[in-house]
């Protein structure tokens, strides 16, 4: 589904052409239908990330799995991460963010491929010195 389909609870319909109507894209509202045309294996999902950076930070995510590090001695701290929906799949899927907050830039450096082991990373950007605060969402 697109960016802006799903709604706070997680009930988007995920489907193929996102039209909601009651066909075989549906999801059910316990989130259990199969996300699409498409994803067999897991519908979509998201995952909520906020934290201060000092420089360069990259954090991925593997499954359920989020991890993260900054490229300097300051690094990352503060971070709360909250994961919504189905997990990242094992399988191609496209990974778009949307920052909600920060100074400075938040995009995807690597969409998840079996080449990668199925691993998204999203690289923060911090232009200033210090820490900056960053809040975004990421969708697949």
């Amino acid at each position: 589904g697109g960016y802006n389909d799903r709604d706070d609870r997680g009930r988007g319909n995920g489907g193929y052409h996102d039209r909601g109507n009651g066909g075989y894209n549906d999801r059910d509202d316990r989130g259990r239908g199969n996300g699409g045309y498409h994803d067999v294996d897991g519908g979509s999902g998201a995952l909520h990330w906020s934290g201060s950076v000092d420089d360069v930070a990259d954090i991925r995510i593997q499954g359920q799995r989020v991890d993260f590090a900054g490229t300097t001695r300051n690094g990352v701290r503060d971070v709360r991460t909250s994961l919504s929906g189905n997990a990242l799949p094992r399988r191609d899927v496209a990974v778009s963010v949307r920052q909600n907050a920060g100074r400075g830039t938040v995009y995807v450096v690597q969409q998840p491929t079996a080449r990668n082991g199925y691993t998204a990373i999203i690289q923060v950007h911090d232009p200033r010195g210090g820490f900056g605060s960053y809040d975004f969402d990421v969708r697949w």
